[in-house]
């Protein structure tokens, strides 16, 4: 299984077991690259460095 996706499932194994009511917050540089695409609009902005989205970023 890819490294990518074995981390993701263990990160949202750990969001999962936290009770709902607490505040998560995750600090990382996952090497993503967020673009401008419309998609990202309501969550972003304008505000992206990049002006395409790579696989990481999805």
């Amino acid at each position: 299984m890819e490294l990518q996706i074995v981390t993701f499932r263990w990160l949202e194994q750990k969001f999962d077991s936290c009770p709902q009511r607490d505040v998560k917050v995750v600090i990382e540089d996952m090497n993503a690259r967020i673009g401008r695409e419309e998609l990202y609009t309501p969550v972003i902005g304008p505000n992206s460095l990049h002006t395409v989205t790579n696989d990481n970023g999805q």
